[in-house]
């Protein structure tokens, strides 16, 4: 996969391919690689399902196969990172049958 050192920004999301650094409304996220790549490729393509085996092949270098969770686990962990304590952050959907969709901003309880 060929990364671009451009900036990202989704709704208060701010990723730097340059720096590998993710901020949520100004607050730092700490990723790990692949999470920093999986993050990357659905911003790029936000507002578009990007599906299973798509992010499989494009950011762990292997096909799909029938019981690999892989990317669902590192979608998870995104998922908690990208939050705040009041639920305020980005929302990854998960759209069945075509992937996950990174939305923009969520809001959480008040």
């Amino acid at each position: 996969m060929e990364y671009s050192n451009q900036a990202v920004t989704v709704g208060s999301l701010h990723l730097s391919a340059a720096t590998l650094e993710a901020t949520v409304d100004g607050r730092t996220v700490r990723l790990t690689g692949t999470e920093f790549r999986v993050l990357e490729l659905l911003m790029r393509g936000a507002g578009q399902a990007q599906s299973r085996a798509f992010l499989t092949e494009r950011i762990l270098g292997r096909t799909l196969s029938a019981y690999d969770r892989s990317i669902d686990t590192h979608i998870s962990n995104l998922r908690r990172k990208l939050v705040d304590e009041r639920g305020r952050g980005i929302e990854i959907r998960n759209i069945r049958g075509a992937g996950y969709l990174l939305t923009g901003n969520r809001e959480g309880q008040t």
